[in-house]
């Protein structure tokens, strides 16, 4: 056998060659995936810039309970062996659009449930110098974003009549004294914890009340009304 008749294998031979050696000498060994759920997607892009590896958005998801544009899932997980400037895809939070309330100020009771046909209505007649079955307050305010999906409206009632308490659970205390301040209604505020000299109650929200919710008072503009809230 003529080993000149396998001369035209050679240059074959010595690019497979080549090429295995080289790829010896230049392959990198994997690295482990590093951990990004949980952090803003600037830290996200920090963290992946030490790694060598690069981050792609696979798409955004509605979750209020953390702040926007946060890592919420990542692929490939943590912990897991990628190469070196492989792609990372990030999922990641967004907040939840809300509808914002209407003005109600001003309408009469017979024209609210036609504005807010998709949103849960609570209606409390209060006593005020206001025309008679007319909003003059109204929890959303005008324009802010309705959160739980429920709007309460307080509307000017008859002096002579006895009104249902509403129920100010939940509500934060300055806009619930707000309401009451245009009835010259005082009231009492007392804390389930004990607080600094300069705190203002900015965002204390009421837990119990007196009188309770659903009590009928009659408001008279004669006689002083004190209002007990606790809050927290």
């Amino acid at each position: 056998m003529c080993i000149k008749n396998y001369f035209f294998l050679l240059p074959f031979v010595c690019f497979t060659a080549g090429y295995f050696i080289s790829s010896l000498i230049v392959q990198q060994p994997p690295i482990v995936a590093p951990s990004l759920v949980g952090t803003s997607i600037a830290q996200a892009c920090q963290i992946a810039s030490h790694h060598d590896i690069a981050i792609k958005l696979l798409g955004e998801k509605e979750d209020n309970t953390v702040p926007p544009a946060t890592v919420l899932r990542q692929t490939p997980g943590p912990g897991q062996a990628i190469k070196p400037y492989q792609s990372i895809y990030v999922l990641l939070s967004k907040q939840q659009e809300y509808t914002k309330a209407p003005d109600l100020i001003g309408m009469h009771i017979d024209k609210i449930p036609r504005v807010l046909s998709n949103t849960q209505i609570k209606i409390y007649p209060i006593s005020s110098i206001h025309p008679r079955e007319i909003c003059f307050a109204q929890t959303p305010p005008p324009y802010e974003p309705i959160t739980n999906n429920v709007i309460i409206v307080y509307v000017s009632a008859d002096t002579t009549k006895p009104i249902i308490w509403p129920c100010f659970t939940g509500q934060l205390v300055q806009d619930v004294v707000a309401l009451l301040d245009t009835h010259a209604i005082h009231v009492d505020i007392t804390h389930t914890r004990l607080q600094s000299n300069h705190h203002t109650c900015h965002d204390c929200r009421v837990v119990h009340q007196n009188p309770r919710p659903g009590s009928l008072l009659s408001l008279d503009s004669h006689k002083a009304i004190t209002i007990q809230l606790q809050v927290e």
